[in-house]
């Protein structure tokens, strides 16, 4: 996530933190982030909706227990057309084929017939930066909605938003000089 904040204030884009206040304590707060959002409650309910709610596009980069629930509950309520989701599209980054056994288990249960809607309709999987770039930049009735950069982002590695003007959030590129999940906006 540091990578996507430091591309969004590198062109002025205003990035909003959505955190947990059990975190609070335990997190250093990115400076970068310019309005840090606090949820309470004894769950992540809270953060993960107000996410699903702010958010236009879902972009999963590899992650932990966190991500993954953000993940389930994020395709659960799309196929089940919940949680104001329609419509929103997701992409999970698979680098290094950190997702390759939940795609062959998504795979496994269409196949199996126990989901409502094929795999395809919910979610795209890419397998680098580059290739959710480009993706993004094919959803651009979803980038283009606002006249600011705006990048909403969990503090751990998760679902994060994108949005923005034609000049920002739909040419989205990767920066050389940063490590291959590293993004910048342009």
């Amino acid at each position: 996530m540091g990578g996507v904040n430091r591309g969004a204030r590198s062109k002025q884009g205003n990035i909003t933190g959505v955190i947990h206040e059990s975190f609070v304590v335990d997190v250093q707060v990115d400076d970068l982030i310019t309005d840090l959002v606090i949820t309470r409650g004894n769950d992540l309910n809270e953060r993960k909706q107000l996410l699903f709610d702010h958010s236009d596009i879902f972009v999963v980069m590899p992650g932990g227990y966190g991500t993954l629930d953000e993940l389930c509950d994020l395709l659960c309520a799309k196929s089940l057309n919940m949680k104001g989701l329609v419509g929103k599209p997701c992409v999970i980054v698979n680098i290094d084929g950190y997702y390759d056994g939940i795609a062959k288990q998504f795979n496994a249960a269409e196949t199996e017939r126990l989901l409502y809607q094929s795999v395809s309709t919910n979610v795209h999987i890419v397998n680098s930066v580059q290739d959710t770039i480009e993706w993004i930049s094919g959803q651009e009735q979803f980038c283009v909605q606002s006249r600011s950069t705006r990048v909403i982002t969990p503090q751990t590695n998760g679902v994060c938003r994108l949005t923005g003007d034609s000049s920002t959030t739909a040419n989205v590129a990767p920066s050389s000089s940063e490590p291959d999940n590293a993004v910048h906006l342009h």
